[in-house]
């Protein structure tokens, strides 16, 4: 008896447990479907009105469930366009995600985004203006929406940057990108995790890097009131060639100055010279070399009205061994210290190797010295 009284009593517990669950599965559909065309009206208007682009949507939907606990309005097949005819943006959704709260204050804000399957074109033309620069400031005393960004997602998205002036081009597709941050502030930091796989980067009409993968993970720290963007203790994967990297991006006017420090140790030397642009490598096609390289490496570039870029450090070898496959002459226990110095878009001549010392054994001897290497394009 007392056996068939606990499950009369759990049976009970689950019908209305059951009851209890289709009762808010059903209060949020029906509330999502009363409150869907005015909160995409209130939404969707705020936003656009505070662009200078053209903003075009298929179709839109609102749920209290899809990105439970937050409620969300889906924007399907959106279009951002500039001057008429030239897209920013495609994306097959976007998600605007809101507390649930806000549906019943009907005042929103706008607290994280996140983008799937798109296609973001950002191009600095011929007079340095960015085409991304499409925001109105809101002066109006009472806001509907207010945007508290706290974190940002893309999913399979297509980012592709042009500088005109300057003949760059760089192709990304990203696998996913998540940020987390106080974005609404004038001065914050964010955690930023990626993956991508970059494209191509062509300088001119020259290609780099085509079909290469990166991870990174970092610390940004963003001051928009100095258009100041640093990047702190950055981990990166490139192709299984890890390293860390601090950087720091600085705007003034239409001039962008960038200064970056990367640190690596005991990489393969293999992998990098794998990386090497194909002009490299058919130079040193007939050496086999395996090495340990550890180094730091420093660039400063500015662009914008004029471009440089200077690239210098200093590195070392330990464990290596070079073989010239065409005379079967073999180098091992070769250990190497320098530095070099480089520059661009001037020539290979204004490169540099200084090696402060080097060791290795030939054979039966061994061989120690010191040596530097200049105007690499005609050797004395």
């Amino acid at each position: 008896m007392k056996n068939i009284r606990n499950m009369k009593i759990a049976k009970k517990i689950t019908l209305i447990s059951c009851a209890a669950v289709l009762f808010v599965l059903t209060t949020a559909v029906v509330l999502a479907f009363v409150f869907e065309n005015k909160i995409a009206e209130v939404v969707l208007n705020q936003a656009y009105k505070n662009t200078t682009a053209e903003i075009k949507h298929k179709d839109i939907s609102f749920s209290l469930l899809r990105k439970f606990p937050m409620a969300s309005l889906q924007v399907n097949n959106i279009n951002v366009v500039i001057n008429n005819d030239f897209p920013l943006l495609n994306a097959d959704m976007i998600f605007l995600q809101f507390s649930i709260l806000d549906v019943f204050r009907e005042t929103y804000t706008l607290r994280k985004i996140e983008i799937k399957n798109a296609d973001l074109h950002l191009i600095i033309d011929k007079d340095g203006t960015a085409n991304w620069d499409i925001f109105i400031a809101d002066t109006s005393e009472t806001k509907p929406l207010s945007i508290e960004l706290k974190t940002i997602q893309l999913h399979n998205v297509d980012v592709r940057f042009e500088h005109q002036q300057q003949k760059l081009d760089i192709a990304t597709h990203c696998n996913n990108l998540a940020a987390k941050g106080n974005f609404n502030d004038r001065v914050f930091s964010t955690n930023l995790y990626t993956e991508l796989k970059i494209k191509y980067i062509q300088s001119d009409t020259v290609k780099y890097f085509e079909n290469k993968s990166l991870k990174l993970r970092t610390e940004l720290n963003i001051d928009t009131e100095k258009n100041e963007y640093k990047m702190q203790d950055g981990s990166i994967d490139f192709e299984g060639i890890k390293f860390n990297t601090n950087a720091k991006l600085q705007q003034k006017e239409k001039d962008y100055a960038l200064n970056v420090k990367i640190r690596f140790e005991n990489v393969d030397a293999v992998k990098v010279l794998k990386e090497m642009p194909p002009s490299v490598q058919e130079t040193i096609k007939q050496y086999k070399p395996t090495a340990s390289l550890s180094g730091n490496i420093a660039v400063n570039a500015s662009f914008g009205s004029k471009y440089n870029v200077s690239i210098g450090g200093d590195f070392a070898c330990k464990n290596g061994s070079i073989q010239n496959t065409e005379n079967d002459i073999r180098l091992s226990n070769t250990a190497v210290k320098g530095n070099f110095s480089t520059q661009i878009p001037q020539n290979i001549s204004q490169t540099k190797i200084n090696i402060t010392a080097f060791s290795t054994h030939l054979n039966k001897g061994s061989i120690e010295g010191r040596f530097s290497l200049e105007n690499l394009e005609n050797p004395p």
